[in-house]
């Protein structure tokens, strides 16, 4: 694929042409070959560090793609002590934020010590 550069004909003792992606997606732009027809004499100058330094900057970033985005979730893990009869004597909540999506398992430890913490006096657990 070949350009027109505007005004190629023009004397000036430096012209500077830029070549920019208009592509919508980050990809990198690639120059593989440039002809310079008009004039003979004409000629790029070498890259140096300072210049892909200014094109990175220029694409607002370094090149490293931002982490992505994760979504986030509660677990709750509802504890309620009832007595021989059904009836309700207290309740309690363990809770847990993680990664939507997986499975969060609570701890038979943290399970017991909750209702421990919660079993009216009197009362004693009896595991069923």
């Amino acid at each position: 694929m070949f350009y027109t550069v505007a005004n190629a004909a023009e004397t000036s003792s430096e012209k500077t042409i830029t070549i920019n992606n208009a592509a919508a997606s980050d990809t990198i732009l690639s120059v593989t070959q440039v002809k310079i027809c008009d004039d003979p004499k004409a000629a790029f100058a070498e890259l140096n560090e300072d210049d892909f330094s200014a094109a990175l900057s220029a694409m607002e970033g370094t090149g490293t793609p931002d982490a992505p985005e994760v979504t986030t979730a509660d677990a709750t893990a509802n504890i309620i002590l009832t007595n021989a009869a059904g009836s309700e004597l207290a309740s309690t909540a363990l809770a847990a934020n993680g990664t939507a999506g997986e499975i969060h398992t609570f701890a038979a430890g943290d399970i017991q010590a909750a209702a421990e913490g919660i079993l009216p006096e009197g009362y004693e657990l009896t595991g069923k």
